[in-house]
Formats: structure tokens, sequence, C-alpha cells
């Protein structure tokens, strides 16, 4: 049973990646805003850890109903950057240097210079 679930969730996922790269920056945006969103809705236990853990930390200076507003935020951010590394392939190179910012760091640049990647 557990082939068969692993090969059904390997087809909605590479069904979700055909659809991500087959989309416009814009509609994928809003697909993965819209993945983000049905997670916050169907992830119950994980909303509710975030939001105890953003009330542990930020309790006194925001409401719940702040809190909730940024838990509903980071799902829908997270279902976002899914479908960014899902892009990664139709964007080539010169695509990812437009949306992919960081600090030029020396050990980066000579990893490139060597024609190496790096994990950050």
């Amino acid at each position: 049973m557990a082939k068969i679930t692993h090969t059904l969730e390997y087809m909605a996922a590479a069904t979700g990646v055909g659809l991500a790269q087959a989309l416009s920056p814009s509609m994928a945006d809003r697909f993965g805003a819209g993945l983000g969103s049905l997670a916050h809705m169907a992830l119950a236990s994980r909303r509710r850890i975030a939001f105890d853990n953003l009330k542990r930390a930020m309790g006194r200076e925001l409401t719940d109903e702040q809190i909730r507003g940024i838990v509903k935020n980071v799902f829908r951010n997270a279902g976002r950057t899914l479908i960014e590394f899902a892009r990664f392939r139709v964007l080539g190179r010169d695509g990812l240097s437009k949306i992919v910012e960081g600090p030029d760091l020396p050990e980066l640049r000579e990893a490139r210079e060597r024609g190496h990647g790096a994990i950050i």
C-alpha cells in the first residue's frame, strides 16, 4: 500500500511542478499562494504549532488576530517559495539572478570561478 501512496504523491508533485513551469510568473505566484492557503486550512496541527510559537515570542506585542494573520501569510509565502523552486528549471540562470538576492561572499565567488556550486 505504501508503494501506491508514494506513486500517487510523486504523480501529484510532478503534476504540480509541470503546472508551475507552464504558468506565467504572476499566475505561478498566485498558484503558490493558493497552495499555501490550502495547506493553512488543511494542516491544523501545524497551524496551531506556528500560532503557539509566535504567541510565546510575540504575545505581548501582538494580538491573537495579528498572530493568526502572520501565520496565514507564512503558509502563503511557503507555498510561493515551493513554486519558485519548481520554476528554477524554466527560469534559467538569467531568470534566477533576477529573483535571487544575497551577499557577495568571497567563498561563493571563488566556488563560482572554479566552476563549482555551493550550499548556503
